[in-house]
């Protein structure tokens, strides 16, 4: 179940291959054909190659003012490791974590690890610096120090160890605030003085890698080996609504053992604090980013899509780190929750090539479904529900809502499961679906059961945020 974490190693090392450990060989084979051109990896990477070479007026190209000098010094260089550790919501600059060991002038082999901070000029990334060996040296510089501290690596978060601790969950809330009430799933619409404010923090904190090529696109299915489907439930809130949470759902999921997605609104989560870091908590969950105020990315251009996505991480990182502040938690489980979303779901179905290619700058990649439960239409019956689901197949997505507006949906789970169960699938969150997938099947469009189908919300909801 690797994911993110090889694309950028992995490719980083194309050109020192003893970086590799035998064991990411054949990870490494599937992403080596990602283009790296005009990105901080291939810069760092470029320059320490001439480095190596004693092409010192080509390093000077990926590092001016760089001492010819000390570049003529260098008897060996070898890379141990380097990967992408932030780049701001401008794309102007970037800051890598590397990993060398070196030999001068005869002596021996030193050891740099450090960070290396970039600029983008002119479509080019250029070296500024390359003497920060800790992150507290790293935020004293006007550069950074708004923009970045220090994450942990993803792949110490879900790689293995699934998405959450039954520890925390078991020692911060006990059976009742867990199972909740009826009274969650009540909607407010339209809420006296709506909070218009962003989050406290506007930036996520944690940048995912960048989105491999083949996950650019939209999401549908995937093909599998595995009789494997991800359930996922989406937690959508407009400016004008405060939504509420369908402990009902929740609880037999939780009851059955049942691993599900849950796609929420940044909005969403920070209109109910607890229940969003109860699902963070749980195993069996994932949670996935559904834009900030469930905008039309098909509609919504620039800085207010990039909002949508941006502030829903960074709500995402703010109530884990308040999560992390409660004693009942355990540094070692805490590691075990994902730092922020890994996917994206788009609001209404509704994207186009902007939006997707915004999208894989996040390195979100962008979940859809083939499978409807469409619980969102007061009309919808228990029969209708269970019918649908039953056109699912391996590596089938299905969509449903616990945000109080799934019609019939907490009646007829218990009943789609026990189908699904009969044919022999297991539950999975949408990341191990990814992981577990022979190919992922994408289209250049977002759209309900075939494209177009939903193009009637643009004009409908506009923008979608209110």
């Amino acid at each position: 179940m690797k994911f993110n974490t090889y694309i950028i190693l992995g490719l980083a090392c194309s050109f020192l291959s003893s970086c590799l450990a035998e064991s990411d060989v054949a990870d490494y084979q599937q992403y080596k054909k990602v283009s790296l051109v005009n990105h901080p990896i291939h810069t760092v990477q470029s320059f320490y190659n001439a480095v190596q070479n004693h092409d010192c007026d080509k390093a000077k190209n990926f590092r001016p003012g760089y001492s010819v000098k000390s570049c003529n010094e260098i008897d060996s260089l070898t890379i141990s490791k380097m990967k992408l550790y932030h780049i701001n919501e401008t794309g102007d600059m970037a800051t890598v974590l590397l990993d060398i060991s070196y030999q001068k002038n005869g002596q021996s082999s030193k050891n740099f690890k450090g960070y290396v901070t970039l600029s983008k000029k002119d479509k080019n990334w250029i070296i500024v610096n390359d003497s920060y060996k800790s992150v507290k040296d790293l935020l004293q510089t006007s550069e950074v120090a708004n923009t970045l501290t220090e994450p942990q690596p993803a792949s110490s978060h879900y790689v293995g160890s699934g998405f959450g601790s039954d520890i925390i969950l078991k020692k911060c809330w006990n059976e009742s605030e867990l199972r909740g009430s009826k009274a969650d799933k009540k909607v407010v619409r339209p809420v006296s003085n709506p909070n218009r404010q962003p989050p406290l923090r506007k930036e996520p904190r944690y940048h995912l890698d960048y989105l491999r090529t083949e996950w650019h696109n939209s999401i549908r299915y995937v093909e599998t080996d595995e009789k494997v489907v991800a359930l996922t439930f989406d937690l959508c809130e407009r400016t004008l609504e405060r939504t509420g949470y369908d402990a009902e759902i929740v609880n037999y999921l939780r009851d059955n053992r049942i691993k599900a997605t849950f796609y929420a609104g940044g909005k969403w989560m920070r209109s109910h604090p607890e229940k969003t870091m109860q699902l963070m908590a749980d195993p069996l969950f994932e949670i996935g980013n559904h834009a900030w105020t469930h905008g039309n990315m098909a509609v919504l251009r620039k800085q207010k899509m990039k909002k949508q996505i941006s502030w829903t991480q960074a709500q995402y990182e703010l109530l884990r780190e308040e999560l992390g502040q409660k004693n009942c938690v355990a540094t070692s489980e805490f590691d075990k929750i994902p730092p922020v979303p890994l996917t994206f779901r788009f609001p209404y179905g509704r994207c186009d090539t902007e939006s997707l290619n915004v999208l894989a700058k996040y390195g979100l990649p962008a979940i859809q479904w083939n499978v409807v439960t469409a619980d969102p239409w007061s009309k919808q019956t228990v029969k209708g529900i269970v019918n649908a689901v039953s056109k699912i197949r391996p590596g089938s997505i299905i969509i449903a809502h616990a945000n109080g507006r799934g019609h019939k949906t907490a009646k007829a789970l218990p009943k789609v499961i026990k189908k699904i169960k009969a044919q022999g699938y297991q539950f999975v969150t949408v990341t191990e679906l990814l992981n577990s997938a022979k190919k992922v099947v994408t289209k250049k469009t977002c759209y309900e059961l075939k494209p177009g189908d939903n193009k009637r919300y643009d004009g409908i909801f506009g923008e979608g945020t209110e």
